[in-house]
């Protein structure tokens, strides 16, 4: 009984002025009158060196050592500190502050403890938003928010993201990987996490303003930027002018807009069909003379992404045709962008020879540039493969035959009687169509008016391979004739049209100067159907994937000629018809995206747009971006 009421405090030996637990609060303070004890651990205050039990000693939640003050009540709601088990009222338990010897603990040394502390971590965004009374913990490193200087640990400090939604998404920046929305991530937009956009100076990759999706203010969002390599903080540097780009939510309606190009040829292949009979030695030198000094500078500066071929024909080794060594077809050079092969097949012409009259194979051999299908029964093997023709031309590129001779061909019936098979006008034409080549004549005047003159013919070839251009605008003629002499237009169609044949002389002078005129005449003033091809990918730009069976071209619904046409074209269906080159076309198309889910990210992908002419060669092309954002209800800020 004595020991039981010595420590209850029993008789006069106690009183509310001392601190019988010496934790520099008095007894009354902890209310030692009514025997409280606040964390039930049958020890009243008045004895408890912990009254709250929260880890934290009595005598430091005190405020100070002197028990004649009274105990300190951080958040002012009637309960002191020692005795209030969240004493800052920030719904972190003030057992969270205290480390495992019982010591407060000061996460940013700021001199205030973290159970004192409505900013326990220092970076100026409280522990209430922070989430403190629910242990968020955004970025799962173990580190609660309100304790962690980077809370979803994107290399940004939350002191320098904040509290503000940028995107208003309801997600504060400092939770946020991608703050403004825009498709790039926080980290990749301020990589060193300093809130400074640094300046690129134009070597990507670049930073960018990670709360502004649009950072130099330009129309081009910054994802689209970055994508194409471009400057996001240089309003100078941005995608090409004419490309394009199309926000797409998932199963919202279409979208189209008007895209313009150049129609302005750009990539040609030129093929050299040499006669090499008996009359032609003055014509072959000539060639030999001029074309790396003349003739390709001369094509390059018309085109800016020439290549070149040689071929040679004669006639058919059978009498009373040829003689046994003559040559129908020759392929000497496959189409090729080394000059220094080129030059050497040029070289490797051989002297004129055989023949022995007109006609000659030279139909046979144009027969054979567009198909390399070779001649078993006089034992000529299939040209090796290449990407388009016999002659190997580059896909993408327009072919164009340059057929240079003095004589007419066979027709194939001549031949009958020698058991060769053989092909005429119609079976090249149709060859040559194919692959969208245009045959130049080149006619060496030797036999001028005579039976075997191929001006006709080549005329024919000329007319049905689209290498016309309009007669000249001053005489109405075609300056076509020896040193260009005017020649009467051919009418066809309704039309006066000039094919492009021209004159050379017999000794071959000015050949070469011909030969590019005539390529030049053609890329300026001859026409092209204009249409356009839309090229996709089974990826996206950062490795988005694509259902399967599926690429970016399946974005595209539509891509229509938009009117007016230019001068002297038509529209008809996806075509332009009849355009001269150089020319602006503009085609509206139409997207939708009926095929491709948001993510949780925004998805970013990519369309190569081709126009081409005739089919078969790029004349122009735009890239096309398209941006799926991440949900219907919230489409990507741009």
């Amino acid at each position: 009984m004595v020991i039981l009421c010595a420590l209850a405090g029993c008789g006069d030996g106690v009183s509310g002025t001392d601190d019988s637990d010496g934790d520099g609060i008095t007894n009354a303070d902890e209310a030692f009158d009514t025997n409280l004890d606040t964390d039930d651990d049958g020890w009243e205050d008045w004895l408890d060196l912990d009254s709250d039990g929260d880890g934290l000693p009595d005598s430091v939640e005190a405020g100070d050592d002197d028990p004649a003050t009274p105990p300190v009540d951080t958040d002012g709601d009637g309960t002191p500190d020692f005795q209030d088990p969240d004493s800052d009222d920030d719904g972190v338990p003030d057992s969270a502050g205290a480390d495992p010897t019982g010591m407060p603990l000061d996460s940013d040394g700021d001199g205030t403890p973290n159970y004192l502390d409505d900013d326990s971590d220092g970076d100026g965004i409280s522990d209430v938003i922070e989430g403190a009374a629910d242990g968020v913990d955004t970025d799962g490193d173990g580190t609660p928010d309100y304790l962690d200087d980077d809370s979803d640990g994107d290399g940004v400090p939350d002191s320098i993201e904040g509290s503000v939604a940028s995107d208003s998404d309801g997600i504060p920046d400092f939770r946020d990987l991608d703050s403004d929305g825009d498709g790039l991530p926080d980290w990749q937009e301020d990589p060193d996490g300093d809130g400074v956009v640094a300046p690129c100076g134009g070597m990507p990759p670049c930073e960018s303003d990670r709360t502004d999706p649009d950072t130099d203010g330009d129309g081009i969002p910054d994802l689209i930027e970055v994508a194409a390599g471009a400057d996001p903080t240089d309003a100078g540097s941005t995608i090409p002018a004419d490309d394009f780009y199309f926000v797409l939510p998932y199963m919202d309606p279409e979208q189209s807009d008007i895209l313009e190009f150049s129609t302005t040829i750009r990539q040609a292949d030129v093929f050299f069909s040499v006669d090499t009979t008996g009359s032609f030695d003055e014509e072959i030198a000539a060639i030999r003379a001029s074309i790396d000094t003349l003739i390709v500078p001369g094509v390059s500066d018309i085109i800016a992404n020439p290549a070149f071929g040689v071929g040679r024909f004669e006639d058919f080794p059978r009498d009373p045709f040829g003689l046994p060594s003559d040559r129908p077809f020759e392929l000497l050079e496959p189409i090729t962008t080394d000059m220094a092969l080129l030059t050497a097949a040029v070289d490797a012409l051989p002297p004129a020879a055989g023949g022995l009259d007109t006609p000659e194979a030279g139909m046979e051999a144009l027969y054979q540039w567009a198909t390399g299908w070779g001649m078993p029964e006089l034992e000529i093997a299939p040209f090796a493969p290449g990407d388009v023709g016999g002659a190997g031309f580059r896909r993408d590129s327009l072919p164009i035959i340059i057929h240079i001779t003095d004589a007419l061909s066979h027709t194939p019936d001549e031949y009958l009687t020698a058991g060769i098979t053989t092909r005429g006008p119609s079976e090249a034409l149709a060859a040559l169509g194919a692959i969208g080549a245009r045959v130049i004549g080149v006619r060496s005047t030797e036999n001028d008016g005579a039976l075997g003159d191929p001006r006709a013919e080549l005329e024919e070839l000329a007319l049905g391979t689209n290498a016309t251009i309009p007669p000249s605008a001053g005489t109405g003629q075609c300056l076509t004739g020896i040193d260009g002499a005017a020649r009467p237009p051919v009418t066809t169609g309704g039309a006066d049209t000039c094919p492009l044949v021209f004159d050379v002389r017999p000794d071959g002078t000015g050949l070469g100067d011909i030969i590019v005129d005539a390529i030049g005449q053609l890329a300026s003033l001859g026409t092209l159907d204009v249409s356009t091809r839309p090229v996709g990918f089974d990826s996206g730009l950062r490795g988005e994937t694509l259902p399967a069976g599926t690429t970016t071209a399946d974005f595209v619904v539509s891509v229509l000629p938009e009117p007016p046409a230019p001068a002297g074209a038509t529209i008809d269906g996806a075509f332009f018809r009849g355009v001269t080159p150089g020319s602006t076309v503009q085609f509206r198309l139409t997207v939708v995206n009926d095929f491709v889910p948001h993510q949780a990210e925004p998805q970013l992908f990519a369309i190569d747009l081709e126009v081409l002419g005739d089919g078969v060669t790029v004349l122009d092309v735009r890239q096309v971006f398209v941006v799926v954002p991440p949900d219907a209800s919230g489409p990507i800020l741009l």
